[in-house]
């Protein structure tokens, strides 16, 4: 019996990983399932992302837009899509208009 807790708790582990998205708080890749974890001034708290194509709107997931000079200079990141008329980015965060992009996106409350 001992042992199915056991694989319980992985399995429960492995979905939390799993279960990382787009603009989740994080102190490292871990939490972020293996992706990338920011922690820069617009992104207090850390915030999940993963390279991206500016070029290729599928290299992000759904609900979030590739941004240039998120990661660093020359690598796009994926930051969560928002809109600004609705509250719909974390505590901490606002929506405005990021690096290149006609879209807006969830960002500290400095912006980029």
């Amino acid at each position: 019996m001992r042992s199915w807790a056991l694989v319980g708790l992985a399995l429960a582990g492995l979905l939390q990983g799993c279960a990382a998205t787009v603009a989740d708080a994080c102190d490292s890749e871990a939490d972020c399932g293996g992706q990338v974890c920011l922690a820069a001034t617009f992104a207090p708290g850390g915030y999940c992302t993963k390279q991206c194509t500016v070029v290729n709107a599928e290299s992000c997931p759904e609900g979030s837009v590739c941004v240039v000079d998120v990661i660093g200079k020359g690598m796009a990141g994926c930051l969560k899509a928002c809109d600004k008329t609705k509250s719909d980015c974390r505590g901490g965060y606002a929506c405005r208009s990021a690096n290149g992009s006609t879209q807006t996106v969830c960002v500290g409350p400095d912006g980029i």
